[in-house]
């Protein structure tokens, strides 16, 4: 009798703890799916931030092109339109150190094959002179007087200006602070019309910053702004934050 009645008492014992296990069991895994429909809930922000900012260096290239039969001729006229030139920027108020001049290059026309259609002249001569300046609004009240010169017989053949902003490096770390706040107000923003609240930063983008001239429009992804004076600096930072009830 007795041992019937251990019997008895050892399969509830077993019993219980079989049910207590597929509790735990059933408690574990439903905590497990509430972790995973959490770690699915988050909301995807974008923060943006802009600069207008002034461009604090400028290179300016100056072309001068020449053609003609007669080599010597050609060489000695650009030496002297150089030196024209050279004497204009100095006048206006750039220093001798920034401008620099390239050695004058020759393109003999004849000696390519032109089926015997041969160009009116045989020779063109190219010499540059590039400015590397900071004086960047002498660099744009001088390039609007080039007619000057052109009217004194220089034959500019192209003037190509591109302004920088070097002290980017500097505002990098402002701007990408200020993206980050932005997102999380509008992350902070959808949470409360959903009800819920931001948690933790589940993914992020830490931004990508454009350098476009000022009057590019909000939907222009991509514009180097390097003829423009003013430029405008965009970083656009992508960020997930998870959602908690």
């Amino acid at each position: 009798m007795e041992k019937k009645t251990n019997s008895i008492l050892s399969a509830l014992i077993l019993g219980l703890l079989i049910s207590i296990g597929l509790s735990l069991s059933g408690f574990f895994i439903f905590k497990g799916i509430q972790s995973l429909k959490l770690a699915e809930r988050y909301v995807t922000v974008k923060g943006l931030v802009e600069r207008t900012v002034k461009s604090d260096r400028a290179d300016w290239e100056i072309a001068i092109r020449l053609s003609g039969d007669n080599l010597a001729d050609l060489y000695k006229q650009v030496s002297e339109q150089k030196t024209k030139v050279q004497e204009f920027l100095q006048t206006v108020g750039f220093e001798e150190a920034e401008i620099k001049s390239s050695s004058p290059q020759v393109n003999d026309t004849h000696a390519r094959d032109w089926g015997g259609q041969l160009p009116p002249h045989r020779f063109i001569v190219d010499l540059s002179l590039k400015i590397i300046t900071q004086k960047v609004d002498l660099i744009e009240e001088t390039s609007r007087h080039l007619g000057e010169l052109i009217k004194e017989g220089i034959a500019i053949s192209r003037s190509d200006i591109r302004y920088q902003y070097t002290q980017f490096r500097e505002l990098r770390p402002e701007m990408l602070a200020e993206a980050t706040k932005n997102a999380r107000e509008l992350a902070q923003q959808f949470a409360a019309d959903s009800g819920s609240r931001i948690g933790a930063i589940r993914r992020s983008n830490q931004g990508v910053f454009r350098i476009m001239s000022a009057d590019a429009l909000p939907t222009e992804d991509f514009n180097s702004g390097h003829n423009s004076l003013i430029k405008k600096i965009r970083v656009v930072s992508t960020i997930d934050f998870f959602l908690t009830d």
